[in-house]
């Protein structure tokens, strides 16, 4: 997907020009099971660029239309849900939508979904001085990209792991 590519790349801005046009047209036609994930990311690159407000308006569409079943559409949205609490200075919410969230989709198998969850969590974690807490999420989810061909995760959660530092034994 293009926006998400453009995201990842950190051009947030046009990323949130795809986006957004991409959330309005499966708005328009009723596909229901696009719009969170369009939605929540388009939240996200709203927050990249400091647009609560809008981010707040994408994803209250995103969960109006949360199909159940959907695991990769619920992570998206609570991620972006997660990252709007840490904005408005609430990260003990953030925190908690991102552990719900693994919670409820820990059993299911969905083994890139949990990885994409703890990554989110361990970068809250990290951001909010808990180093410890971080180096244990974000550990796990560098587990799962163990594959050569995910170099670029592994360079993005090594990053992330050197930052967190040597994790420190607790009494």
């Amino acid at each position: 997907m293009l926006g998400e590519a453009l995201f990842v790349a950190g051009d947030a801005a046009r990323a949130r020009e795809v986006l957004e046009h991409g959330a309005e047209i499966v708005k328009r036609l009723q596909y229901r099971g696009q719009i969170p994930e369009l939605s929540a990311r388009a939240a996200r690159a709203c927050l990249r660029l400091g647009d609560r407000e809008a981010a707040r308006a994408h994803l209250a569409d995103a969960d109006a239309a949360l199909i159940p079943l959907d695991i990769e559409s619920h992570r998206i949205t609570r991620v972006a849900q997660a990252e709007l609490a840490a904005a408005d200075g609430d990260p003990v919410r953030a925190e908690r939508i991102l552990r719900d969230e693994l919670a409820r989709i820990e059993s299911s198998g969905y083994r890139l979904e949990i990885a994409m969850l703890r990554l989110a969590l361990g970068e809250l974690l990290l951001t909010h001085g808990r180093s410890t807490d971080a180096h244990d999420q974000l550990s796990k989810a560098r587990a799962f990209f163990a594959d050569p061909l995910a170099r670029g995760w592994q360079e993005r959660i090594d990053a992330l792991l050197a930052r967190a530092g040597t994790p420190t034994a607790t009494a």
